[in-house]
């Protein structure tokens, strides 16, 4: 038995498990550096859950957007804190790896009690990763994401009388952002603030 095993006491403990999903993130991002893509695709699975901000969301491991944001290698780009996203409700400095299941309104039109299917899990696989301009999230210019696919998680949204994806976009997990005018001229230079002046 060796230690890629799920059956040795290795594979089950927290290091072990967040150490793989940073892995494959990691790969995933240099894959879609060199404009490849993986010749298998694991399943990963997630939990619903209701968010503070009101979205229903699929946990995502944290670990997993790092692997791939460490591979980036985009000038500008950020980790997609909650800051960076302007999230509601939540920290600033809170990185929530996580696939939108279902928007704040939607959630509130349909009530939020009546989605029974919360802690349940649902299954997804990675696709490539894409860069997106935004114009809808205040101070985000572009991000980068993984477009996933995630059969039940489209069937739980018909199932509430939605469309399969939320703002008709394919289910992603947000790897990275672009703050808006960041590689834009102005008067802040590093050099300048090396030299003390």
């Amino acid at each position: 038995m060796n230690s890629l095993s799920s059956l040795a006491a290795v594979a089950w403990q927290t290091d072990f498990l967040a150490d793989r999903h940073y892995q494959a993130g990691n790969a995933a991002g240099w894959l879609s550096r060199a404009e490849k893509q993986a010749a298998t695709n694991y399943p990963l699975s997630g939990r619903l859950y209701l968010a503070k901000s009101g979205w229903l969301l699929l946990s995502v491991p944290n670990a997993l957007v790092r692997g791939v944001f460490d591979a980036l290698t985009a000038p500008g780009a950020e980790l997609p804190l909650a800051g960076v996203m302007n999230v509601p409700n939540v920290d600033a400095d809170v990185l929530n790896a996580h696939i939108s299941v279902m928007t704040g309104e939607e959630v509130a039109a349909i009530g939020g009690d009546k989605i029974n299917e919360r802690g349940h899990h649902y299954g997804y696989t990675l696709g490539p990763v894409k860069e997106i301009a935004l114009k809808n999230v205040e101070g985000v210019s572009k991000v980068w994401v993984i477009e996933v696919t995630a059969p039940g998680l489209s069937a739980l949204r018909k199932s509430y009388g939605l469309s399969a994806f939320p703002k008709d976009e394919p289910f992603h997990i947000t790897v990275a952002a672009r703050r808006r005018n960041v590689l834009g001229n102005n008067d802040v230079s590093k050099v300048e603030s090396s030299r003390g002046t």
